[in-house]
Order: C-alpha cells, then structure tokens, then sequence
C-alpha cells in the first residue's frame, strides 16, 4: 500500500494503475503456463496492479510491482515461512514471475510507455477479504480467524519476520468462509526491521511499535478483529494508531466471552504498561 503526498504522485499511480499487458507481457506469462484476463479493480490507492489470471485451470491473481527487489521478498516470506512451520499455517502462498534481465517487457497506459515489467507474483484467487465482508463479524466466526491468523502470525515470527501490516484487506477469504494471512509488501524480517517503513495506522496500536516484532503484528491483528466486530471505526483512528486505552474499551464491550478471553489471551504481555 502507497500513501500519494503529491499529485505528481497520485497521476503517477492513477497511470500504472490503468495499465495493460502488451501482447509480448501475454506471451511470457502464458509460457509459465498463465492467462492472463484482464485488469483487476482494487480499492484504494496501490502501488501494484492486479489482473485476472489462470493457472492449471484455476482462478488465480496476478500481482504486477514495479521493483524486482519488492516481489522477490515477498516471496521469500512465504518460502522461508513454509520451510519451517508444521501443518495448520494459513499464509497466502505465492509464487514468483520473474521477467527481469533479457526478458523485461513494458507496460503501457493511454498508449504511452510507463514503467517495465520486471516481476509478477501469482496467488490464488479468493472471495474476498475481510474488509469487504458485508455486515459485521459473528462472533464465532471471529474465533475461527483468530485461531488461523494467530497460528500463521506465530509461523511468521518463528521464521524470523515480522509481518508489518496486519488489516482487514489483508485477511483473505476463501469460498469456504476460511481466513488466509496475506500480502507481504510491508513485511521485513527481524534484523531489518529499523528499514520498515509500511503499515497502516488505522490498524495499529499507537504504543506499540514494530521493533517489538510479534507484539506489533499481535496488536494489529486485534484491533482487526475489533474493527471487523463494529467496535472501531478505522476512519476515526488518531494518526499515530489507537490509544492502547482506547483498544482495551473496544475489547471490553465485547458481548461475546470467548472470543473477549481468546483477545486477551493474544494480548498478554503486549499493552502492559502501555496504558
């Protein structure tokens, strides 16, 4: 996720954006046994495009960035994620499409050349995510997401990174009503993590930072799931992310009692003192 601060910025992306794949592009990913069918709208402001695609006959997602560098560690995440944790992991597995080297090609957008293709990275496709639900959470199925993203979050940790941008429009939903942890774009791994420079504040508490690694993602996934149950409006968020007080009101009023023990339970020890 890009935040545009100029509009030389915002025409920039809004051209990337309306991209489409020359025939050439077509033919290269067709050659990693991939169609690609069209451009794929997406909310907000993106530093990506996305496309229908297909893959062994099956609906997939195409995610197009403009540095090779960005595509390779997020599937490095995945890679490194699936070498080491055991079954009951729920992380979105990727693959990588490197074009780069000899076989760049270019985009176009409003027929004028934009950037070149360098990477695309291939994911299944779902249907939808948990920012687009249409009503509230129930309660039990809130329990169910939680228990699948706190096991992919420990994977995760366990492998050494930090996810970095835990939200409702990066829980993925499948056909079947089951959560996926995805999009890597802000993750980094421990030892890098004074270069993070992702995340989304709407979804993060304010005193909890991502040098405190699984704390960080921990919260975040917290105030995902109380913003998912009605109890935070993200659009209300102070700038820096919500008070850590203000995040322990929102677990209070909860109705629920299972799933107000299983959020603090994925809590403890991350808001002591934070209040």
């Amino acid at each position: 996720m890009m935040a545009c601060t100029t509009t030389t910025q915002a025409i920039n992306v809004l051209e990337l954006a309306g991209a489409v794949l020359h025939s050439r592009t077509r033919a290269l990913v067709r050659a990693a046994g991939v169609i690609v069918d069209g451009v794929m709208p997406v909310e907000g402001v993106q530093s990506a495009m996305f496309f229908y695609a297909f893959k062994d006959c099956a609906p997939h997602v195409l995610k197009v960035l403009t540095r090779q560098h960005d595509a390779k560690t997020e599937c490095e995440l995945w890679l490194e994620v699936c070498a080491h944790a055991l079954d009951g992991v729920f992380c979105v597995p990727v693959t990588l499409l490197d074009l780069s080297g000899d076989h760049a090609v270019h985009l176009a957008g409003g027929g004028a050349e934009v950037t070149y293709l360098r990477a695309g990275i291939l994911m299944p496709r779902y249907a939808c995510t948990l920012a687009n639900i249409p009503r509230s959470m129930e309660a039990a199925w809130a329990l169910r997401v939680l228990s699948r993203m706190s096991a992919s979050l420990r994977a995760v940790h366990a492998s050494g990174w930090v996810h970095g941008d835990v939200k409702p429009s990066n829980i993925f939903i499948d056909f079947a009503g089951d959560a996926w942890l995805g999009d890597y774009g802000s993750s980094c791994r421990v030892s890098a993590v004074a270069s993070y420079t992702g995340g989304t504040p709407a979804f993060q508490c304010a005193e909890v930072g991502v040098e405190e690694h699984a704390r960080f993602d921990r919260a975040c996934l917290a105030v995902t799931l109380c913003s998912a149950m009605g109890q935070l409006q993200p659009e209300r968020a102070p700038r820096d992310g919500w008070p850590a007080t203000l995040l322990q009101a929102a677990l209070a009023a909860l109705d629920d009692a299972p799933l107000k023990a299983a959020l603090v339970e994925l809590l403890v020890g991350t808001l002591e003192g934070a209040s």
